[in-house]
């Protein structure tokens, strides 16, 4: 008879627990789709990190309008940006087997929510990222904001941008390039030149919504020239001879621009 009693009291106990669990899930009073990011996933930001720059194009609706996400990272900086405009320099808080946590210390606005923390899960090619206000949020687990992205896998150009070589005109410097580069999309552009020659490289847009990154020929990017940099104006003399690689993206929708780029 005890053991019985003893059984119906654990019993009781475990199911007023998981009760008080669902009502508390249920009362937050955060934005539609807000909750609690899934446990799944085995690897970090750092595991994934090869080179200076990872991209991951957004798969989730509730994502969808602030489109590519990009993490850049060199010896001087690291930076997260978003196709949409947000952007903000990165520390790493956190890090283990089930992911990685961020402090954006720029706490872009999203929506109107200001992101200080992300809350990164890992697996394979799909990273889940939870949006964050407050400590205290992370802290409890609960985003109000979540979506799921998909690693990129060429980190040169995007399979429906445009590739093109740069021709100067026979005694010309300089070329002018006109364009439109839908969102999610990039054109590159190759400049052969030498190395000690000097570049300048400008663009403008008509909703000045375009910028510019700048791939050296032996790898890697030129100074201040990186993927998240955001350039719409570079100067510099060349470190090697070769193929230079000018990305361009729109950093928010659809761009149309001009390109002007100079050698000498």
């Amino acid at each position: 008879m005890k053991k019985l009693m003893y059984v119906l009291v654990i019993s009781t106990v475990l199911i007023m627990v998981g009760a008080f669990n669902v009502r508390a899930n249920s009362n937050y009073s955060g934005k539609a789709g807000a909750g609690s990011v899934s446990n799944s996933g085995y690897s970090n930001l750092s595991a994934l990190f090869v080179g200076s720059v990872i991209r991951w194009d957004a798969i989730s609706t509730s994502n969808m309008s602030f489109g590519m996400m990009t993490i850049f990272e060199n010896q001087n900086s690291k930076k997260i940006t978003w196709r949409s405009g947000q952007s903000s320099p990165y520390t790493v808080i956190s890090e283990d087997n089930g992911g990685t946590i961020i402090h954006l210390t720029a706490a872009p606005k999203f929506d109107g929510d200001r992101c200080r923390y992300l809350k990164m899960k890992f697996n394979q090619d799909i990273v889940t990222v939870g949006f964050y206000t407050t400590k205290s949020e992370l802290d409890q687990n609960r985003f109000f904001m979540e979506g799921s992205y998909e690693q990129v896998k060429s980190q040169t150009t995007q399979a429906d941008g445009t590739t093109k070589r740069i021709k100067f005109a026979k005694g010309k410097h300089t070329a002018t390039l006109s364009n439109s580069v839908i969102r999610g999309d990039e054109d590159t552009y190759l400049a052969g030149a030498k190395a000690k020659q000097k570049l300048t490289v400008k663009i403008t847009s008509v909703e000045k919504n375009a910028a510019f990154f700048i791939e050296k020929p032996s790898g890697g990017y030129l100074e201040n020239a990186g993927d998240g940099d955001d350039q719409t104006t570079w100067t510099g003399t060349l470190p090697d001879d070769g193929d230079y690689k000018i990305t361009v993206a729109g950093t928010r929708g659809n761009a149309t621009y001009k390109l002007s780029v100079t050698i000498k």
